[in-house]
């Protein structure tokens, strides 16, 4: 999944479909970016969330080999690269249950 994809797919349900609800997030460490939509299909309630976040370049741990030290992870993050998913969701009994979307991933 891609932004073009995404643009797409979205302009499919906000046209196809009456949106429930529709909003945008950002991580607390503001590398990502999540966007989800609630609409009723002839399936029911369905939402999807697209998530944007920065390229993790690299990962370090902090750490001390003394008893009691606490460990703390640094991400480096890429500037210019970005990872995209896709997940698609379905109201069941008042819960959000995960279904696999491939006709939004191919």
């Amino acid at each position: 999944m891609n932004q073009e994809k995404w643009k797409d797919v979205k302009a499919k349900i906000l046209d196809s479909f009456d949106v429930i609800n529709q909003y945008t997030n950002t991580d607390d460490d503001n590398h990502g970016i999540l966007e989800v939509i609630e609409f009723k299909s002839p399936a029911g309630e369905m939402k999807v969330e697209f998530h944007e976040r920065d390229l993790v370049l690299d990962k370090h741990t902090n750490y001390s080999n003394r008893i009691g030290s606490g460990v703390s992870v640094d991400y480096i993050y890429s500037n210019t690269e970005k990872t995209y998913s896709l997940k698609a969701y379905k109201k069941v009994n008042d819960d959000w249950e995960q279904i696999e979307a491939p006709s939004f991933v191919s």
